[in-house]
């Protein structure tokens, strides 16, 4: 029985060694330059979406303010900051 094991492994050891060995030629190189390329890519990105952020961020916190300023005009708040 532990012959038939070891035969049985041997035979897959034979057929995993030739691929094992040409995985291990082939590999990604990455230039030494990558992570600065990556760190301007991304500031770019971000430089040029600061206006849009800025804008998605500001616009919806400028019409509550406003909304909350036209309230107090109108009809005057508590002291717990709600309508009376």
């Amino acid at each position: 029985m532990k012959a038939k094991i070891l035969g049985i492994l041997a035979g897959v050891g034979a057929l995993v060694s030739p691929l094992v060995s040409k995985a291990e030629a082939n590999y990604v190189e990455i230039p030494a330059t990558f992570l600065t390329d990556l760190k301007a890519t991304i500031g770019e990105i971000f430089s040029d979406l600061s206006l849009p952020l800025v804008l998605v961020i500001t616009l919806p916190i400028a019409f509550w303010f406003i909304a909350k300023v036209v309230s107090v005009i109108r009809g005057g708040l508590t002291a717990r900051g709600r309508r009376a």
